[in-house]
């Protein structure tokens, strides 16, 4: 049994939510959640934002979900970023696979990230 599976059932019972319950307070399918109890879906096929919503409805973080202390550090990081920071950080770490739709939303992205920095320091100036 995978550590992410551990501390999803540890939590379950601990806060006495079944499958069905924590799906919904995670807002996942139920069957995506069942995949992941039985072990089809380790951590790493996970997206973050799937990972973040599953840890915010057991009531603990990342790394005490998934068992890796690196994702300590990313929400560390992500605790202390601008909100626009963590808006983008949260579209481009699920990206998807087609390059042409990735290309598109970095693009969209940089042009966004552009924006607010000439607004940030033109109102600087006033």
């Amino acid at each position: 049994m995978s550590k992410l599976q551990e501390n999803i059932q540890k939590q379950m019972a601990r806060l006495g939510l079944n499958a069905a319950q924590l799906a919904k307070k995670a807002k996942v399918s139920p069957p995506y959640l069942w995949r992941i109890i039985k072990g089809e879906r380790d951590a790493e096929a996970i997206g973050f934002l799937k990972l973040q919503a599953l840890a915010k409805a057991l009531r603990i973080s990342i790394s005490e979900l998934t068992g890796d202390p690196a994702y300590k550090d990313l929400e560390h990081l992500l605790a202390h970023a601008s909100e626009l920071d963590r808006k983008i950080f949260e579209c481009v770490v699920d990206l998807p696979e087609d390059h042409h739709k990735r290309k598109t939303i970095l693009d969209i992205l940089g042009i966004v990230q552009e924006a607010e920095q000439k607004k940030a320091s033109s109102s600087k100036k006033k």
